[in-house]
């Protein structure tokens, strides 16, 4: 039986056809099942005939519809969701997975602290959660930063509730009919689908970059070519006054027709107008850290541990093309900056290359080990505000950003979650270059 729903919000000036409009709403309904091309809750369709934006005359030519349903392939059965295999409707039990990790952010009194995200329902979304997708998308889309563009939220009308909560769903549409993020450009998957490959080698060709050709050079230059727009997404992201924004590869997607990367994941980002005034720098630097942290992350991974030498990572430094690209600096000031962020991560890289052949043998259940070897992550998105904070400051009114507080206040609201670690920061922060002046 078809799902009952009713439109709650849509977004003016565009037009679909007749025959688009109404696949949409069977897909919603599930009157038509969803097609996933990504294990998640996010169902994909390629528009029959794309629809002109009002505003740049350009065509968007895909919907994604988020909260639709669920597909785990990969995903052993549970006792709660039985076939795995298939794609399931919104269900308003939990999925825990989304409370498992903690991640860097700032606890009620602004100071930082592991913290964990908020409990979601398995293939589903809560309708507060799409519409704050919805309305940040708006919001993007008015301040011209390129990212999915808002078309509808729809409530389910069946009854389910989550935490008291009915289920909703967002439809947003996309620059580019691929339904593949940039994750895949990351670690070479020897388990990826040929279409997959494609993609990789589609985005590499888009960037300028043989598509074939996957040696170091070739994979951390188009590495850096992608940190530098996302660098430049995270700072519109702040400038649109929005901030809270998770910069993993999987929640960033690439325009094929103009090599722009566009914002894609905003359900969890929230407007900084609601914080105090003296958090909100410190939570746009959280943004920016947590983008340089997923540029550098996988390089150790175990598929790609021999894939670089030290002299290609700092020679094309990824790391400071995301700062480069956040600030509109040159590469060799940006380099002066990210030279501690190096110092922290360069020898957890040797440790992980040193027990390569221990570390490549150990399943994913050896995941906890694993990262006992890897860069604490709660201390390098601290070095990396503290260490960006002074350039921060000098070009926040330039960028038309929230102010940050002093490098001490910065400390003490550290060392409630870091303790003596905090010594470890100011360390590999003491030699770092001066302060970039603006042109």
């Amino acid at each position: 039986m078809p799902l009952k729903y009713t439109i709650v919000d849509e977004m003016p000036g565009f037009e679909l056809s007749p025959r688009d409009q109404r696949t949409l709403m069977q897909i919603v309904s599930w009157d038509r099942q969803p097609s996933f091309a990504v294990p998640g809750r996010t169902a994909w369709y390629v528009l029959s005939e794309p629809v002109i934006d009002p505003k740049t005359s350009r065509t968007l030519v895909a919907a994604k519809i988020k909260g639709v349903g669920a597909w785990h392939p990969r995903v052993a059965p549970t006792p709660t969701h039985s076939d795995a295999g298939e794609p399931t409707p919104p269900s308003n039990s939990a999925y825990e997975e989304t409370t498992r990790n903690p991640h860097f952010g700032l606890d009620e009194n602004g100071c930082f602290a592991s913290v964990f995200s908020q409990p979601a329902p398995y293939g589903g979304m809560t309708l507060p959660r799409a519409q704050r997708e919805f309305d940040n998308a708006a919001t993007l889309y008015r301040a011209g930063a390129p990212s999915i563009v808002p078309l509808a939220v729809l409530r389910y009308d069946d009854g389910k509730l989550f935490n008291d909560l009915p289920l909703g769903v967002v439809i947003s549409l996309t620059w580019d009919e691929s339904p593949y993020s940039l994750d895949l450009l990351r670690v070479e998957n020897p388990a990826a689908t040929a279409e997959e490959r494609a993609h990789a080698a589609g985005v590499r060709e888009t960037l300028g970059y043989p598509p074939h050709q996957r040696d170091g050079v070739s994979a951390l230059s188009v590495r850096a070519v992608v940190g530098r727009q996302i660098g430049m997404r995270l700072r519109e992201l702040a400038q649109a006054g929005l901030y809270r924004y998770s910069a993993g590869w999987d929640n960033f997607y690439l325009d094929h027709r103009t090599g722009t990367v566009y914002l894609t994941d905003l359900d969890s980002t929230r407007e900084l107008q609601e914080l105090p005034s003296d958090v909100q720098g410190i939570q746009v630097l959280r943004d920016l850290a947590g983008g340089i942290y997923q540029i550098v992350n996988k390089i150790y991974h175990p598929c790609a541990i021999d894939d670089y030498d030290l002299h290609t990572l700092m020679d094309i430094d990824p790391m400071a093309a995301v700062v480069a690209g956040y600030f509109g600096i040159d590469k060799i000031h940006a380099m002066r900056l990210t030279k501690p962020l190096w110092a922290y991560f360069v020898p957890h890289w040797f440790l992980l290359k040193r027990h390569r052949g221990k570390i490549q043998g150990w399943s994913m259940a050896s995941k906890a080990q694993r990262k006992s070897y890897k860069m604490e992550m709660n201390v390098f998105y601290a070095l990396a505000i503290l260490v960006l904070a002074e350039t921060y400051r000098t070009f926040r009114e330039q960028l038309h950003l929230p102010p940050c507080p002093s490098d001490d206040d910065l400390r003490q609201r550290m060392t409630r979650l870091l303790g003596d670690r905090v010594d470890l920061l100011e360390f590999l922060a003491a030699p770092t270059a001066q302060v970039v002046p603006p042109e």
